[in-house]
Formats: structure tokens, sequence, C-alpha cells
């Protein structure tokens, strides 16, 4: 299971030390973010291959910067 899931709220802090990190968290921006993470749905999968080819290839490089910072999805 994704640490997003399992951790959310150190994964924001994370990922906004990412983003920005001379900024300092901010605890009801965080609690925002939280209230929109929902468990991954699988809908991904029904897209046909062109598709899941282009949304492979535009979150590929989002995803590498992730797992550079130690962040898994």
């Amino acid at each position: 299971m994704s640490r997003f899931l399992t951790d959310t709220r150190n994964t924001i802090e994370h990922m906004i030390q990412f983003v920005s990190p001379d900024s300092s968290t901010n605890a009801a921006w965080c609690d925002a973010v939280m209230s929109s993470v929902k468990r991954p749905t699988a809908t991904w999968q029904t897209l046909d291959a062109r598709e899941q080819s282009r949304l492979n290839d535009a979150c590929a490089p989002g995803f590498a910067a992730l797992t550079k910072r130690g962040i898994r999805w």
C-alpha cells in the first residue's frame, strides 16, 4: 500500500518541503489536502492502450521526481 495512503500527513508535509523547501507546513492546508485523499481506483485500466500510454508518459517525470525524494506511491 502506498505510503501516501498509510502516512498521509507526513507524506503531504514531505511533498510541501519538496515543492517549497523554505516554507513551514501549514496545518490547515494539510488537513484540506488530507480530506481529498481517497483510496485509488483502477479506472485508468479502462482506458485504451494509447490513452494508458499517454497517461503513463505524462506521469513519469513526476513519479521520478517523487521517487528521487524518497516518496513512494
